[in-house]
Parts: structure tokens; C-alpha cells; sequence
């Protein structure tokens, strides 16, 4: 069946696509000076199709758009669950727009879910409740925040950065940008990465991989038609000719790590206890006396991120030796710092990182069995009984020690190696 349009729509912009044919009826129906709110899909915002740029560029340039709402993907289920926006403009057939208003809506006091249950209590819903809303309140119902912000959206709002919830923009800003109404463009995406680096000091490489993951998914979103266009693409992106390069170690840089790495107590028992109780270096490093209970064999790790992280093991036979060998020592942590034994091991780390920064050669301390090479050097069983001289040491130390270890990017085949090493 062959599908027609009205011809007086037709005019207005050339497209069969229901949601703008829709928006071109509210322009045809209302008089100058008339106002509508329209509620569209997302990709009227950013369609990158001729039809959909001619629209917007007419809400902007012939008549004035005042503001653009964006809904939560949930609003409309369990009927739809396409992400919305709602355009406010006003028919002036001359233009008129200034800035534009946009407000990034969270919640709306209902889960978004299909069950649409309420989060508030019924005097604390919908866009004029009985009771004021608290901070966290706001965060379940925006729709009051919303009202009030549109009211000094010639004001107040126009001073509001653009990673807020809401702000104004420039009409020069859109028209630059092709008329796209996408809430994230260049100039949000440049108070992103200043916001990054003045509250959060974090270094030019790790801003340059936060503006790569950001490409990768504007590409996927692309492709998906959540958006038109990849603002990254129009940002300056750091460069990473000062970053830290990863060093890997050569089989003969391994060697040396080995020999030296296996006259320590605490690294092989470290690494012991890593491998038989699969338990993470930080975990080991921080184990107090009273976690370990070895009449009943096990062992308690009471910190963590989350309750699964906060578990007892049974302890294996080689970790109950290893164990039974350090509890008796003077200090209430099952690895004590050798220079402070009130501290635990992991104490220490501040003071290696320091010295490799200064460039000095400290003795190497037993931090470096945060290192994979600890947990290979233990499970290929090196007795390489050798001490090496103290030049030797002192050079293992400046070039492997524990600034530079946390950096070694460890080869697939270390495993073998090691055992090759052990068997010559």
C-alpha cells in the first residue's frame, strides 16, 4: 500500500518519518505567537538525514526554540521504552531564538522500570508537590527542580557550566555544531576535560584514555542511532609523548629479577600464600595475626569492597607451614615492615616508589613482592641458593624495584621460563 503525506506538511520539510511529520503539523496549526510543547524521539535531536536537520534549523533560525527536556529512557513503559526529549518553542515565523534551555531529567518520581512504582510518598510527587523535597529527594522526582530552573532560564541559568543538570547554550553554539541538540557536544566535552584535570588532577594520559573509551562508545551509539555525530572527534585529545612506558622485561632482565628475588623470605612466602590461597598481594600484605587461626585451619580476610570479598579460606598444608613460621614474630601483622614492624608490609611502598622517583638504590625491599614475578618465582620452585654481590643487588634494585615493577608488562611465556631457569 502505497503511503501519502499532505501536501501542506510536505512543505514544511520533505520526509515521510512520522516524528517529524508530526512536529511539521504543530508548526503548520499554530499562529505566531503561539506556544506547544512536543514530545519526540531522541533522534529528532541528532538524525543526521537532511529532513532532520532542515527541522531543526528552522526551529532556530525561523522560529524560537525555547528549551530542550531530555526523559529518562523508562518514562513512557511498559508501553515504549524509547528515550524521549520534549521540545518547548514558540511560532514566530522570524526567529527569535537567543540561547537554548536544556535539563537533563534523572527521575520523575517513578521507578523506571515496567512496573512504574512510585520512589516517593504521594505528597511528594509530580511537578507541584505538597511537601518540599530534600537533596536526596530530588535525585527519585526532578520534575519541581525542573519547574523552578525554567523560570530563571534567562537568568541564573545562562551562568550554570554545562556539565550541570541543566544550562543554557548559545544559538551560535548549535548552528556551529549543525543544529544538533544532543546534550553532549565539543564545548561540554572541553568543561569535562577541564573538570577532570582542576578537581580530580589526574595527568594527561589518563584523560587521554577517558576521551578514547568516550569515542569508542559514540561510535557504538552511532551505530545503534542513539546519535547522529562523535564530539570527541572535534576535541583536542592530549598527547602521550610523556606518558610512562611499560618496560618488558628481557629474558636476561628476568634472570637477574629471579636470582635476586628468591633470596627473600617474605617475597617467596608471600607468594606463596598468593598462589595456595588465591588471594590478592594487597589481601596477603595486610593480614593481621588475629585473622589466621590455625588449630581450625583457616584464615579470615575481613576488608574488602564488597561481602564477597570478605571471606575465610581453609587453609592448604603449605600455607599453614608458611604461616606457623611467621606468627611468632614480634608485630601483630603476619608481614611487618623490616624497618617498622608496627606497620604492615604494604606501608612501605611510599618510601620505594620515592627512591626510584629520586633515582637513588635502596636495598630491595621486600615490596617487590606485590610483583607477578613473585608468584612465578615461587611456582617454578627457584632454589637458586647464590647470593649475588651488592653492586648486582644495588642494580636489580634501581632497575626492577617496586616504582618499576608495578609497571612490568609480564610476557605469557615467564612461566616457562622460569621453569627452564630453574632446570639449568
Amino acid at each position: 500500500m502505497a503511503v501519502s503525506c499532505a501536501k501542506d506538511l510536505q512543505q514544511v520539510v520533505k520526509t515521510k518519518k512520522t516524528e517529524l511529520l508530526f512536529l511539521a503539523l504543530f508548526l503548520r496549526l499554530l499562529k505566531p505567537g503561539g506556544r506547544a510543547a512536543v514530545i519526540v524521539p531522541d533522534g529528532v535531536l541528532f538524525g543526521s538525514s537532511n529532513a532532520h536537520k532542515s527541522l531543526r534549523r528552522m526551529l532556530i533560525e525561523e522560529q524560537k526554540l525555547d528549551a530542550v527536556v531530555s526523559l529518562p529512557g523508562g518514562v513512557f513503559k511498559p508501553y515504549a521504552g524509547v528515550s524521549t526529549a520534549i521540545l518547548l518553542f514558540t511560532k514566530t515565523n522570524s526567529g527569535g531564538t537567543d540561547h537554548v534551555w536544556f535539563y537533563d531529567v534523572d527521575a520523575d518520581g517513578w521507578s523506571l522500570d515496567h512496573k512504574r512504582t512510585p520512589l516517593l510518598e504521594e505528597t511528594k510527587l509530580g511537578c507541584l508537590p505538597k511537601t518540599t523535597l530534600g537533596a536526596d529527594e530530588h535525585t527519585k522526582n526532578n520534575l519541581p527542580d525542573i519547574l523552578g530552573r525554567w523560570q530563571e532560564r534567562e537568568r541564573q541559568e545562562r551562568k550554570r557550566p554545562r556539565t550541570a543538570q541543566s544550562f543554557c547554550v548559545p544559538k551560535a553554539d548549535i548552528a556551529a555544531q549543525g543544529y544538533d541538540l544532543s546534550l553532549i557536544d565539543a564545548g561540554r566535552l572541553e568543561e569535562y576535560k577541564a573538570w577532570r584535570v582542576n578537581d580530580f588532577g589526574i595527568r594527561d594520559i589518563t584523560l587521554r584514555h577517558d576521551l578514547h573509551a568516550l569515542s569508542k562508545f559514540f561510535s557504538y551509539a552511532i551505530k545503534q542511532r542513539w546519535t547522529g555525530d562523535n564530539p570527541v572527534r572535534n576535541v583536542t585529545i592530549p598527547s602521550d609523548a610523556n606518558a610512562i612506558r611499560i618496560h618488558v622485561l628481557t629474558f636476561e632482565e628476568e634472570r637477574e629479577y629471579f636470582l635476586r628475588a628468591v633470596t627473600h623470605r617474605d617475597l617467596t612466602d608471600l607468594a606463596g600464600l598468593m598462589l595456595n590461597q588465591g588471594m590478592r598481594p594487597d589481601e596477603v600484605a595486610c593480614l593481621q595475626k588475629t585473622d589466621v587461626d590455625l588449630d581450625r585451619g583457616q584464615l579470615h580476610i575481613t576488608s574488602g569492597k564488597s561481602p564477597a570479598a570478605r571471606r575465610t579460606l581453609d587453609l592448604t598444608t603449605e600455607s599453614r607451614t608458611i604461616l606457623a613460621r611467621r606468627m611468632p614474630r614480634d608485630s601483630n601483622w603476619v608481614f611487618p615492615s623490616s624497618r617498622n614492624p608496627a606497620n604492615t608490609l604494604r606501608g612501605s611502598t611510599g618510601r620505594m616508589t620515592a627512591f626510584a622517583r629520586q633515582g637513588r638504590k635502596p636495598e630491595l625491599h621486600s615490596t617487590s613482592s606485590f610483583t607477578t614475578s613473585a608468584t612465578l618465582s615461587q611456582r617454578a620452585s627457584h632454589r637458586l641458593g647464590s647470593t649475588l654481590p651488592h653492586w648486582r643487588r644495588s642494580w636489580v634494585t634501581a632497575r626492577f624495584g617496586w616504582y618499576s615493577a608495578t609497571s612490568i608488562q609480564r610476557l605469557n611465556t615467564s612461566a616457562v621460563r622460569c621453569s627452564s631457569m630453574t632446570r639449568s
